[in-house]
C-alpha cells in the first residue's frame, strides 16, 4: 500500500516524464525553427573549456567531438532549451558575458555549472560527454529532482496550514500539473525557487531560525522576486510580538483580578517579555531580512565589479562571443561608455536594466505590449484566481483581516468562532491570511510593474495558495474533508498510573490511524498504484471546479506545446 506522501512523489515523476515526453515530440516535429531566444536576438553560445580557446577562436566546438551520447542527451533536452533557458545556460557555461544577462541571478547557474564541470572530470574530460551535454543533462536532472522536493514540501505546507489532509494532498496533486509547468523542467529558475521559497514557509511557519534565514537567502540567490519573502519575516516577528503581549496584559489582568491566588507573587512587568521578544522575535527577525537581502546585494556588488573595470577588455574573450555581441549589440564587461549604471551613486545595475533594457516599469507593459494582449489573457485565470480569493476571504474574515491576524482570541479568553464551511464559502481557512496577502501582492506587481504574461510562472512557483484555491474549489462537499486533528489516535489512561496519563501510542496503531486517513482521502484501489489517483476520477459536479480542473491540464499540455514550438506562452 503507497501513502499519500509517496503518491504525491510519484505523481511529480510521471508529470515531469509527460511534460518532458511532450518537448521531446515537439521538438522533432519542428526541429530546424530557431528558437525564441534566437528570434530575440540571442542564442546561447556553446564553447567547450577543455577545447583550445584563444582571442581567435570563432566557433563553438565543432560536431567531431560530439559523441552518440551527446546526441542522446540534446534529443531529450533541446525541446525545453526555449527563451529565457538559453540566457540561463549561457551563463552556466561562460559566465555573465553580456549585460543584458544581469537578469539571471546566480544560483542555478552555478548548481549546474558546478555539477557539469565535476561530472566531466569524473568520466574523463569529455570521452564519453562533452561539457554542453554535461550541462544540458544537469539542467535537466536538477530540476527533476527538486521538482519532487518542491512536491513534498508543498504537501507538508498545505498540512499545516490547512489542516486537512484532503486539500493538503490535492493541492500538491494540483502543483505536479500545474499551468507553468513546461518551466518547472526547462532550464528555468522556477524549480529551485519553489524548493527554497517553500522551505522557508514552512520554515518560518515554525519559528525563526537560521534554517528559515539561509531558505530565503537560498531563494533571494535563486531569483529577485525572493527579496519579497521579507513579508513572512515580517509578518512572524509581529506574530510573535502581539502573542507576548497579550499573554503579558492577560496575566497582569489575572494577577489584581478577583480570582487572583493569595501567595506572594511578583506584580508581571513588561519587561519580562522582552527577553523572549529579542530571542524570538527581534534577533532571529533581523538575522534572517538580512539574509535575505543578502544575496542580492552581493550580485550587485559583483555587477559592478566586473562589468564596471575598465581593465576588462573586450580582448579576453573568446572570438564567438565577440562576434555575438558584435552582431547583436551586446555588451561586454568593461565598456564604461554603454554602462552608463556604472557613474551612478549606487552603481545598480537591476534597476537601471528593468527600464532600460528590459521595458519594465509601472504600466509599461501596457503602453508597448499593446500587441501582445493575448498574453494577457493567458495570464488572467491565475491572477484573477488571486485577486479574487483575496475579496471573498477579506469578506468572510473580515474582523480578522482588519486585525491583520495578529491577535488571537483564544489567547484573551474569548471563544473562537466557528469558521465558515469552506465548500461553502469558497474561502480558504484564515491560518492562510499571509499566504493571500503574499500572492496578491505578486499579482499586483504582474498587473501594474511587469510583463504580465510571466504572471502564471511567477505565481505557479512562489506560492501555494494557487493550488490550494485550485484544491478548495473541486472539492465536491464538505463530507470529502479530513481535518488533520481526526488522524489522531484515541488513547485510553495508562492502566494502573494513578494519573490521567496516556498510554503510549505503538508503531502498528499509529500506521492503523494513517491508512485510516488514507482511505478517507483516497479510493481504496488506488491506493495500491502508483499513478493512479482521485484528481483525474473524482465527478465533480459544479462548473467552476471542472473549469479549474480544465485549466490545469490544459496548460500543462497547450503550454508545453507552444514553448516548445518556438511561440511565446509565459
Amino acid at each position: 500500500m503507497i501513502s499519500l506522501r509517496h503518491k504525491v512523489w510519484w505523481w511529480a515523476v510521471y508529470g515531469r516524464g509527460f511534460v518532458i515526453t511532450i518537448q521531446i515530440l515537439c521538438h522533432l516535429s519542428r526541429p530546424g525553427r530557431p528558437s525564441q531566444a534566437e528570434d530575440d536576438g540571442f542564442q546561447w553560445v556553446q564553447l567547450e573549456p577543455d577545447l583550445p580557446s584563444s582571442p581567435e577562436r570563432s566557433s563553438p566546438a565543432p560536431p567531431s567531438f560530439e559523441t552518440l551520447i551527446d546526441h542522446f542527451i540534446g534529443f531529450l533536452s533541446e525541446g525545453g532549451i526555449r527563451g529565457d533557458a538559453q540566457h540561463i545556460l549561457h551563463v552556466a557555461n561562460n559566465g555573465y558575458t553580456f549585460e543584458d544577462q544581469l537578469f539571471v541571478l546566480p544560483l542555478y547557474p552555478l548548481v549546474i555549472q558546478s555539477l557539469a564541470q565535476g561530472s566531466h572530470w569524473l568520466v574523463g574530460d569529455g570521452r564519453w560527454l562533452t561539457y554542453i551535454s554535461w550541462l544540458k543533462l544537469m539542467a535537466v536532472m536538477v530540476n527533476g529532482v527538486l521538482f519532487v522536493l518542491a512536491a513534498d514540501l508543498l504537501y507538508s505546507l498545505s498540512r499545516r496550514v490547512l489542516q486537512d489532509e484532503y486539500l493538503a494532498y490535492k493541492a500538491a496533486l494540483f502543483f505536479c500539473l500545474n499551468p507553468a509547468s513546461t518551466y518547472f523542467s526547462a532550464p528555468y529558475t522556477e524549480t529551485m525557487y519553489s524548493v527554497f521559497s517553500l522551505g522557508a514557509m514552512l520554515a518560518i511557519d515554525d519559528h525563526l531560525s537560521l534554517k528559515s534565514g539561509v531558505l530565503l537567502a537560498l531563494a533571494s540567490g535563486t531569483r529577485a522576486n525572493g527579496v519579497i519573502n521579507i513579508g513572512f519575516v515580517i509578518y512572524k516577528s509581529l506574530t510573535v510580538v502581539s502573542t507576548k503581549t497579550i499573554l503579558f496584559v492577560r496575566a497582569k489582568k489575572e494577577h489584581g483580578g478577583p480570582n487572583a491566588t493569595q501567595t506572594r507573587v511578583r506584580k508581571p512587568k513588561i519587561y519580562d517579555i522582552f527577553p523572549d521578544l529579542a530571542m524570538q522575535a527581534i534577533i532571529p527577525g533581523i538575522a534572517n531580512i538580512i539574509l535575505c537581502f543578502a544575496p542580492m546585494v552581493a550580485f550587485q556588488w559583483y555587477a559592478f565589479t566586473t562589468f564596471c573595470d575598465a581593465k576588462r577588455e573586450e580582448i579576453h574573450f573568446p572570438a564567438a562571443l565577440k562576434n555575438v555581441a558584435r552582431n547583436q549589440g551586446y555588451v561586454f564587461p568593461g565598456n564604461l561608455k554603454e554602462l552608463p549604471w556604472c557613474q551612478h551613486d549606487p552603481p545598480l545595475s537591476y534597476p537601471w536594466l528593468r527600464p532600460e533594457h528590459w521595458g519594465l516599469g509601472f504600466l509599461t507593459y501596457w503602453e508597448w505590449e499593446t500587441k501582445q494582449l493575448w498574453q494577457a489573457a493567458l495570464a488572467a485565470p491565475a491572477l484573477g484566481l488571486i485577486l479574487w480569493q483575496l475579496v471573498a476571504f477579506m469578506k468572510i474574515h473580515k474582523k480578522y483581516a482588519l486585525r491583520l491576524g495578529l491577535v488571537d482570541n483564544s489567547l484573551l479568553g474569548i471563544p473562537r468562532l466557528k469558521d465558515p464551511p469552506l465548500t461553502t464559502t469558497w474561502t480558504l481557512p484564515r491560518e492562510c491570511f499571509v499566504y493571500i496577502v503574499h500572492s496578491a501582492l505578486l499579482a499586483i506587481i504582474c498587473l501594474f510593474f511587469n510583463r504580465i504574461q510571466v504572471g502564471t510562472r511567477l505565481i505557479c512557483s512562489s506560492s501555494p495558495v494557487l493550488y490550494w484555491i485550485a484544491a478548495l474549489l473541486t472539492t465536491p462537499s464538505e463530507d470529502e474533508l479530513v481535518p488533520i486533528e481526526t488522524g489522531k489516535v484515541n488513547r485510553e489512561p495508562l492502566a494502573g498510573s494513578g494519573t490521567d496519563a496516556l498510554s503510549p501510542i505503538t508503531d502498528k496503531e499509529r500506521l492503523r490511524e494513517e491508512r485510516r486517513v488514507w482511505f478517507r482521502v483516497e479510493k481504496a484501489r488506488n491506493l495500491n498504484t502508483r499513478s493512479s489517483t482521485i484528481l483525474l476520477q473524482e465527478v465533480i459536479h459544479n462548473e467552476v471546479g471542472n473549469a479549474i480542473k480544465i485549466y490545469f491540464l490544459a496548460y500543462t499540455l497547450v503550454g508545453t506545446v507552444l514553448y516548445s514550438n518556438h511561440f511565446q506562452w509565459s
